[in-house]
């Protein structure tokens, strides 16, 4: 997999200017770090980003911010005028531009960034710490306005509200209809939301739901570490639920042929002896998760994917998005060119999806046809295998 990371993203942060309380972010370093790490993948391949260009900033951001905070008369995110940090900026937004370009509906690609989320349209104050520029929305932008992508979803689980990009959308009215943001630090606060946040990826749920809906061109994906539960700016899963998310995302994405770019976002666990080992392991576990998703065989990939404990046949998806568009079953039927009875069992799962009716699925809900048909298989393994746990256990 291509990972776009270049020693230019990197400098040393220098005074955090951000008062008392706050404590000091590592994430100038946090790239450099984990880099070293993933040299032992041989599956990895490093690209060097392209840096962006000043007027690529000023496509979701005031132009006069900007230009200040490239000539250091503006303070940055980390609250002081470094120009080694101004120096970097091209490149860390650069990388994020250049994976989501480089990603394609089989191969998800990362950029080694912390997060940008809260970089509004005129800057950081009053939005949050550590982001200067909002890297999510220039790749977005640039996407759409250069590379003729029709929509873009910005899937955003890093702990923290990502205000900052709600707000460049508020100003920027043209981008609105073209980009999707769903930022879970909206809504989690801790432990106790965990078995709802991880819901909203199971089947059925918000993520899939607002996918079918959108059919996005690209997923922007932040996979925020400082979630977890012991970091001190979080936290509301553990590790392993952090891991089931990142692969659910992953399952989605490649299920649904949608290109998908990712970079770190946050993660605050630092140690007495300024380690920040347990937010690298974090971070490997994501790029672990991609390997057991992407990297495996089909049959392995299947065998291993989210199994639950009940199961849903491909109508209650397509049910969905009629009542999305304000659609009936029998506007469905005529559709299908078949009887209401059939399209009420089909509905049902009591007749098969076959290749035929998933190209006029794709047709009249978008997403692939190699989606829809393993939204069938998928459908059909679990009712077996939960009948015959169901069975053996009586």
């Amino acid at each position: 997999m291509k990972v776009f990371y270049s020693d230019k993203m990197v400098a040393d942060q220098g005074e955090q200017g951000l008062g008392e309380g706050i404590l000091k972010s590592p994430s100038s370093r946090k790239p450099e770090e984990l880099a070293l790490l993933l040299n032992r993948y041989p599956w990895i391949e490093f690209v060097e980003p392209n840096p962006v260009t000043l007027d690529d900033f000023k496509l979701v951001h005031d132009p006069y911010y900007v230009e200040d905070i490239m000539d250091g008369t503006e303070l940055n995110g980390f609250g002081n005028n470094s120009q080694a940090i101004a120096n970097t900026l091209p490149y860390t937004t650069g990388a994020m531009c250049d994976a989501a370009l480089a990603a394609t509906h089989d191969q998800a690609t990362c950029a080694l960034v912390a997060g940008f989320h809260h970089a509004g349209y005129s800057g950081w104050r009053k939005l949050g710490y550590f982001c200067t520029f909002n890297g999510l929305m220039v790749a977005a932008a640039k996407m759409i306005l250069e590379h003729k992508k029709k929509h873009v979803t910005i899937i955003d689980c890093d702990m923290h509200w990502g205000n900052g990009t709600d707000d460049i959308l508020k100003y920027i009215k043209e981008l609105q209809p073209h980009i999707t943001h769903i930022s879970f630090g909206q809504y989690f606060d801790g432990p106790k939301d965990a078995e709802q946040y991880l819901s909203w990826f199971e089947p059925e749920g918000i993520v899939e739901k607002s996918l079918m809906l959108d059919r996005p061109d690209l997923i922007l994906y932040q996979a925020g570490a400082d979630v977890h539960v012991d970091d001190p700016y979080g936290g509301v899963l553990t590790t392993e639920q952090i891991r089931r998310r990142d692969k659910r995302m992953f399952e989605l994405a490649k299920m649904m042929g949608i290109p998908l770019a990712w970079n770190l976002a946050g993660g605050y666990q630092i140690e007495e002896n300024g380690s920040i080992q347990k937010v690298l392991d974090i971070h490997l576990n994501t790029f672990e998760a991609y390997r057991e998703v992407y990297l495996c065989d089909q049959e392995d990939w299947e065998t291993s994917a989210f199994k639950p404990d009940w199961y849903s046949p491909p109508g209650e998806t397509i049910e969905c998005c009629l009542n999305e568009r304000n659609r009936s079953v029998e506007w469905f039927s005529e559709q299908l060119g078949r009887s209401v009875e059939f399209t009420e069992s089909f509905m049902k799962g009591e007749e098969v999806l076959t290749p035929e009716i998933a190209k006029k699925l794709v047709d009249l809900f978008g997403s692939t046809q190699k989606f829809w048909l393993r939204r069938e298989k998928t459908y059909r393994q679990d009712r077996s295998r939960i009948e015959n746990e169901r069975h053996q256990g009586n």
